[in-house]
């Protein structure tokens, strides 16, 4: 049944710089296309989604390619979904669990490089939600606060500059 239908191979990074400079994941990523060519699916049928390249996956309905693989899934043209990292294919709750929904009724499978998930079967889909919960917890907690301490460093050296509001005059020390 699966294999009567696409497979879509989602191939992403969040920022430009990545793109530019982490070129083996890219090309970890298009491998996925052989992946694909291995498990019975004809080339012509393997689809690769690559413009949200340098596009974070942090907010909902930001990336266009995600949305025409998700529209795809919910028409039932897709079979599987391969992404390097399954987290990776949304890091908010709405894009992540909005897939999740629509490939558990399109019987769509998700794919990584650690194992193939049928969203039908409940242990997958707590699995998934677990590493879905725990890749939108990362972006919370983990990048925010390299963040702001980065900000605090910064300040510390006394090297934070800001734009007071318009109003407001800087006095020189």
């Amino acid at each position: 049944e699966h294999l009567e239908r696409a497979a879509y191979v989602y191939v992403r990074q969040s920022t430009l710089y990545q793109v530019e400079h982490h070129r083996e994941s890219t090309r970890r990523q298009y491998d996925l296309v052989a992946w694909a060519v291995d498990a019975g699916w004809v080339k012509e049928r393997v689809h690769v989604v690559d413009e949200d390249q340098g596009s974070s996956a942090a907010l909902a309905g930001s990336r266009g390619g995600f949305e025409r693989l998700a529209s795809a899934v919910g028409r039932s043209e897709v079979g599987i979904v391969l992404s390097l990292e399954a987290s990776r294919l949304a890091r908010n709750s709405p894009d992540w669990h909005h897939l999740m929904y629509l490939c558990r009724w399109t019987r769509t499978l998700i794919a990584d490089e650690h194992a193939v998930y049928d969203l039908s079967l409940g242990a997958d889909r707590m699995v998934l939600g677990l590493r879905g919960q725990m890749s939108e917890l990362e972006l919370d907690n983990s990048i925010h606060h390299r963040m702001v301490e980065a900000r605090w460093c910064k300040a510390r050296r006394g090297e934070v500059m800001t734009i007071p509001p318009a109003g407001y005059e800087v006095d020189d020390l």
